[in-house]
């Protein structure tokens, strides 16, 4: 991070190797002349003030084996710099005590997303619904040439800790609460309710075997994880027990194909009350969806407020069971539909499931006025729906929906669940990871 102050204008900001042959000040920068004519490794674009970031991959790349030596530290300089040789500079010698550097991690996994971690090619950990933990044959079903990992109990999404390690939370969980793996008396271990994200006996650390295979250590006593004679896991100090793994992404379908039409690299979703009491009371659900993909951005509206960029979408009440639209019931509490508007909507089952692989220019969603409906609701659950009809809106399908020729369906804790009784109140794990898989 490099903390810049520009003008009004936009400035394009360098990073390159110092060329300087010695040692810099920690506390001020040094009225010493250095190279602006090296290779540029960074950039990134300021306007006015304000905190910027760089990607130092090609950096840390180059100072291991193009021969730059980073010990002579870094230069950050407007693109626009004309002279060579740069007055004011921080550089660095050996001797410093803090010197600025590059640190490079190795990570197998991506923070937030879901994977079926393999022990060998038939085989991976799986938990069930007591708490167990065991080496378990792997499901799969084929579908259009690609292989679908369809058991969610053999899913874990990985979520960094602010202890330095990982926690893996199973998929399923009940009321917003979410098990995760660990031990509580450093031999065993299980899945249990995680309400310390920092303790010890939640967090794991990758330890690298070779580029694609690593082994698990619980970072309460840095014992590995191994397979015991019951085929369940506990916890070892023998390394010649540990458990070997590789890692494929959970791959079970959460997303519809398609994008939004006349966007591209980000997206950006309008919800258009069509109610101004709807609008103060679900505008904050609509917008939940927020701060999850830096790719996309929901924005919720007061009616006759007509946004001349992103995609449009319009909420409205609507009386279903009369409205014309296909299998739709009293139960049925909300429903969007893509590339249609209030008053020229697409009805057949057909025309809703084609549109809703395709790209969208428009949509629509009715929140259901029959009696018993919508309205029978209590807020909390009010919110819900909005909520997961905004999902759909970003493109998120029912996370629970069956594949053939599997006959149960994949579970998850979730509010993008297809039977209402069953959706979270609130967005959870696996609907970042949906939302991010979709959008980036």
């Amino acid at each position: 991070m490099y903390e810049g102050t520009g003008n009004s204008g936009t400035s394009t900001l360098q990073v390159r190797f110092s060329l300087n042959d010695s040692g810099w000040s920690e506390s001020s920068p040094i009225y010493a002349n250095t190279k602006a004519n090296g290779k540029v490794m960074s950039t990134t674009t300021i306007k006015k003030s304000g905190v910027c970031s760089f990607d130092f991959t090609e950096l840390a790349i180059a100072s291991k084996y193009a021969g730059y030596d980073i010990k002579k530290g870094i230069v950050i300089a407007n693109a626009n710099e004309t002279n060579a040789s740069l007055r004011r500079s921080f550089y660095m010698t050996e001797y410093s005590s803090s010197k600025p550097r590059v640190v490079v991690e190795w990570n197998p996994v991506i923070d937030g997303m879901a994977y079926v971690f393999k022990t060998d090619s038939e085989n991976c950990i799986a938990y069930d619904g007591t708490g167990n933990v065991s080496e378990t044959f792997i499901e799969t079903v084929p579908i259009y040439n690609t292989t679908i990992y369809s058991d969610s109990s053999q899913a874990w999404i990985v979520k960094k800790s602010k202890s330095g390690g990982y926690i893996l939370y199973t998929l399923n969980g009940e009321n917003g609460v979410q098990p995760a793996l660990c031990t509580t008396n450093g031999s065993n271990v299980i899945t249990s309710t995680c309400t310390n994200e920092i303790s010890a006996y939640y967090n794991w650390e990758f330890e690298k075997i070779t580029n694609n295979t690593y082994c698990m250590i619980n970072m309460y006593n840095n014992k590995w994880l191994y397979k015991k004679s019951n085929g369940r896991l506990g916890l070892t100090d023998d390394s010649s027990q540990r458990l070997i793994f590789t890692k494929v992404n959970s791959n079970y379908p959460s997303n519809w194909d398609g994008k939004y039409s006349g966007q591209t690299n980000t997206y950006k979703l309008n919800i258009i009350f069509n109610s101004q009491a709807d609008y103060n009371s679900f505008a904050s659900s609509a917008e939940a969806w927020n701060d999850i993909s830096d790719k996309i951005s929901v924005k919720a509206y007061p009616p006759n407020v007509t946004p001349t960029s992103g995609l449009n979408v319009f909420l409205s009440r609507k009386n279903l069971t009369t409205s014309g639209i296909e299998d739709v019931y009293y139960t049925t509490y909300g429903i969007f539909i893509p590339n249609s508007s209030l008053n020229n909507y697409l009805k057949t089952n057909n025309d809703i499931r084609k549109n809703l692989l395709e790209d969208w220019s428009s949509g629509v969603i009715f929140i259901n006025q029959d009696n018993g409906s919508f309205n029978s609701l209590n807020f909390t659950r009010q919110k819900a729906v909005v909520m997961h009809e905004v999902g759909h809106a970003l493109k998120l399908c029912h996370i629970d929906e069956k594949v053939a020729p599997r006959e149960s369906a994949f579970t998850a804790m979730s509010i993008m669940r297809g039977q209402y009784s069953d959706i979270n109140d609130t967005i959870t794990l696996y609907d970042k990871l949906s939302l991010k898989k979709k959008w980036g």
